[in-house]
């Protein structure tokens, strides 16, 4: 008989970061804190910072992902006018 696959929870992974792989988890969300607070101040839902875009819903950042070079590239044309400037 097949055992069933057992699954591992969020908090038990955060758990065993913090705990066993002695990642600083209050550090790590202070930083994270730290990258949106700003855009959150202005009523942004989302941020792109350094290349990682982080999406937030009300007071909470849901998740972050890495931007693709594409996005990038795009995102950064947005910003300037047909002659290149701000």
């Amino acid at each position: 008989m097949k055992q069933p696959k057992i699954r591992v929870s969020d908090h038990a992974k955060l758990r065993y970061l913090e705990r066993v792989k002695g990642v600083d988890i209050a550090g790590l969300t202070l930083e994270l804190e730290q990258k949106v607070q700003r855009a959150h101040s202005l009523g942004a839902s989302g941020v792109v910072v350094d290349g990682v875009e982080f999406i937030m819903t009300r007071d909470t950042l849901v998740t972050v992902q890495k931007r693709k070079i594409r996005q990038q590239k795009s995102a950064q044309r947005e910003h300037f006018d047909e002659w290149g400037r701000e």
